[in-house]
């Protein structure tokens, strides 16, 4: 009988940290779908606003034919995309498709990690994906960010 009150009481003590658990996924998967959003509609601004923006920031992308694009800190990635974005201002309609996420809290970050699928003119694309979030004043940010081709 004590093991089932001892069982209980740390079940329910458990709940709200589970509850808040479930909220941060799904606020993590809102802000990762916004951010590809944002950069194929060519929104800078929309975009810009889901990373961290200083000096800690991480941007790679590793494209088949080893080509690899990658900007350190804030003031290095925001020129990156926004010339890139200004240069290429048409929207992209392709097709995102996330699958098999994983993710692993540490305090106020969030390791997320995924299998994206990306369609687009009747060719998809396997990427591979990892994410590491923060949270400041209450919003997930970007803080890293990492693609790769599946194998």
């Amino acid at each position: 009988m004590k093991q089932l009150i001892v069982f209980s009481v740390a079940l329910l003590a458990a709940a709200p940290l589970l509850a808040q658990f479930t909220s941060d996924i799904e606020a993590a998967k809102v802000l990762l779908a916004k951010e590809s959003q944002y950069f194929y509609q060519r929104n800078f601004d929309a975009w810009a606003n889901c990373y961290v923006q200083d000096e800690r920031v991480r941007w790679s992308c590793i494209e088949k034919g080893d080509v690899v694009l990658e900007a350190y800190g804030w003031d290095k990635l925001g020129p990156f995309v926004g010339d890139y974005l200004k240069a290429n201002p048409e929207p992209i309609p392709v097709q995102l498709r996330r699958e098999n996420f994983q993710f692993q809290p540490y305090g106020e970050a969030l390791w997320v990690t995924f299998d994206e699928y990306q369609t687009l003119d009747g060719q998809t694309k396997a990427l591979r994906g990892v994410r590491i979030l923060e949270k400041a004043k209450g919003q997930w940010k970007i803080i890293y960010m990492n693609s790769y081709p599946m194998p």
